[in-house]
């Protein structure tokens, strides 16, 4: 889904209300401008908070939106919503059916797992030592019967999607818990 504001340019209503939304997002996001109401008019309010961003962004100060006003509360938006957006997540485990990760499996897949391991040691302290090798070893796989076990996950050997997303589910809970 992309950030672009879509808007009838016809309706000029329209055009002011998605500039309110812009320069109410800047104002959320970073302070320093009055905040503006969203209802697509260019009242005094508006006018002020648009000298007032002018000014900040060291427009030609006039109180109307004009193209370069527009184009930089339009990429200066999108910066900020891009830098508040939460991160991407990644999904290194394969999307295909029946794939497990099985001992001596040797792989940087094997590396990222041993990693949530022992981020999660700090919650599972039973899990023993797991070495950072990338090999799915014995120690290894008896983390993952231990973080199995405890989650209601059948204990087996090896790690399949299930196991995955619950151990995923656990280090994004604890990675991201609030101190």
């Amino acid at each position: 889904m992309s950030d672009e504001i879509f808007y009838d340019i016809n309706d000029e209503a329209a055009v002011i209300r998605a500039f309110q939304e812009m320069l109410r997002f800047i104002s959320e996001a970073e302070g320093g401008l009055p905040t503006v109401a969203l209802d697509g008019r260019y009242g005094d309010g508006m006018e002020e908070a648009v000298r007032q961003y002018q000014a900040q962004q060291r427009l030609p100060v006039t109180g109307r939106v004009d193209a370069e006003t527009w184009q930089r509360a339009a990429e200066h938006s999108a910066r900020l919503r891009a830098e508040n957006a939460p991160p991407l997540g990644i999904t290194p485990f394969p999307n295909l059916r029946g794939y497990e990760i099985k001992c001596g499996e040797r792989s940087n897949l094997v590396l990222l797992l041993q990693i949530v391991l022992e981020a999660l040691r700090i919650v599972y302290d039973d899990f023993g030592d797991v070495p950072l090798s990338g090999v799915y070893d014995n120690r290894t796989m008896r983390a993952i019967r231990c973080f199995q076990q405890k989650n209601l996950i059948s204990p087996c050997d090896y790690v399949n999607k299930i196991t995955w997303d619950a151990l995923a589910r656990q280090y994004n809970m604890q990675v991201n818990r609030s101190e």
